[in-house]
């Protein structure tokens, strides 16, 4: 099921945008204290919905192609999820490093990452 399936509504869409828009360069609505705040609060803990919307917000707002078609990228929690720890396995990081930014209680899932890279199969 694609998490754009049950996408957040209209008003907390407007959030999200103005969340967003907030932390362009120069707005001067956030400093490094504000980010540590963030980081510690909840506020990150969102759906896969909302960072799908969230994703492709941004990749809209700056124009993101895709190198292979040349339109425009289409990219989801999964994808991105994915993404990230595919790119650490390939940059040699372990399980127990991987886990870690993916949210992963323990490494029993993470191994999938590790496994699919090109270096590893066989």
């Amino acid at each position: 099921m694609d998490s754009m399936d049950n996408p957040p509504g209209e008003e907390r869409q407007e959030q999200i945008r103005s969340y967003l828009m907030g932390w362009k360069p120069g707005s001067g609505s956030t400093s490094p204290a504000d980010y540590r705040a963030l980081l510690t609060s909840d506020k990150l803990h969102i759906s896969a919905a909302e960072v799908t919307y969230i994703l492709q917000f941004i990749a809209e707002e700056v124009n993101v192609k895709s190198e292979r078609t040349g339109e425009n990228l289409f990219i989801n929690a999964r994808r991105f999820r994915y993404t990230t720890g595919t790119r650490a396995a390939r940059e040699g990081f372990g399980e127990l490093v991987i886990a870690e930014p993916l949210d992963h209680q323990d490494t029993q899932n993470v191994g999938v990452y590790v496994k699919n890279i090109p270096e590893h199969v066989e």
